[in-house]
């Protein structure tokens, strides 16, 4: 059936003129599950523009899972991108190898669908296809990998790190995991540029742990976006357009209603509540001792031989044996 072509050429302008139309247009060419629009996807939609653009060239997302993020950042945007700069090399890494395959084959199903072709023309050279490493006409395509798979022979523009370490393994209390994610991308993938000036990365993640990638990518002065799932006034990120403590982040698709339910339910535990959802390392309070927890009371030095109270330790240890490691810290408190 032949479209209007008045149609087209509103969608070609429109599609063009940011990643959020673009997004909206496009999502029925690639995903089954009807599109769900909250504002966070406009606010991140506008992140990976200005990563495009180069005007931040190192970037963190934290958003709840759930939100439609990994749609946007592996799949629209580099669609997006390549209807003005066709050229552009991407390449996305995880820890989990079927996701990097899935959004490569939602990417490959929309830029070579009859709606896309119609309105940007062909993009996807003939050939060889997979979803691992696939090109455009133009010099430019994706290529995909594990953080411990390969990198060497595979030069980018835009490096995106999807997921970098499995939610179990960036909790083990050792770190040795979380160090060796960090070093691995620090390491092997920060050299895989086609160009070191233009070079863009981006870590696309829930928060973990203290010294989860994010955390580190931050502390090298990384550029963040943070969208919690309940809005908090006292840390919120300058591009979060709430205003009122406890406003949920998407509420289209998760209601008070909805939350309450997958809490109560299990689905959501407490210490997974606080870091991926709210993109806190470590609770409120605290992560051993809450603040709340801690009463004073008053009593003489005769009283304390007869208090009966609680005991408790509290260990604090280092394994790097560097010089400018912490040292082991051991309190007990009574």
């Amino acid at each position: 059936m032949k479209e209007d072509p008045i149609l087209v050429q509103a969608e070609r302008e429109l599609g063009r003129r940011s990643l959020a139309d673009f997004t909206r247009l496009a999502w029925r060419h690639f995903e089954s599950a009807p599109l769900v629009w909250g504002e966070h996807l406009r606010v991140l939609s506008e992140f990976c523009e200005d990563l495009l653009s180069c005007k931040i060239q190192r970037a963190v997302s934290n958003l709840p899972p759930g939100t439609g993020k990994s749609n946007v950042t592996g799949v629209t945007f580099p669609a997006f991108a390549w209807i003005d700069n066709p050229r552009l090399m991407f390449m996305y890494v995880s820890f989990d190898r079927d996701q990097l395959a899935k959004k490569s084959a939602m990417l490959i199903d929309l830029v070579r669908s009859d709606w896309y072709e119609a309105r940007w023309g062909r993009k996807i050279a003939p050939g060889q296809i997979s979803e691992i490493k696939f090109d455009t006409l133009q010099g430019g395509g994706r290529y995909s990998t594990t953080i411990d798979g390969k990198g060497t022979g595979n030069h980018c523009d835009i490096q995106i790190g999807d997921d970098l370490i499995k939610p179990l393994k960036a909790q083990n209390p050792t770190g040795v995991e979380l160090a060796a994610t960090w070093r691995q991308w620090q390491g092997t993938f920060a050299s895989r540029h086609r160009d070191l000036p233009t070079f863009r990365r981006m870590i696309n993640m829930q928060r973990l742990a203290e010294e989860d990638p994010s955390g580190m990518a931050k502390a090298a002065g990384w550029e963040v976006l943070r969208l919690p799932m309940r809005f908090e006034a006292d840390n919120a990120d300058p591009r979060d357009w709430r205003t009122v403590d406890g406003e949920l982040l998407f509420p289209e698709k998760f209601p008070e209603e909805i939350l309450d339910k997958m809490i109560a339910d299990g689905d959501i535990l407490e210490e997974d509540w606080e870091t991926q959802y709210q993109q806190r390392p470590t609770r409120k309070g605290g992560t051993i001792f809450l603040e709340s927890w801690i009463e004073t009371h008053a009593c003489s030095i005769s009283d304390l031989g007869s208090f009966v109270g609680r005991d408790l330790q509290s260990w604090d240890l280092t394994f790097k044996g560097k010089e400018s490691s912490d040292f082991v810290a051991g309190q007990y408190w009574g």
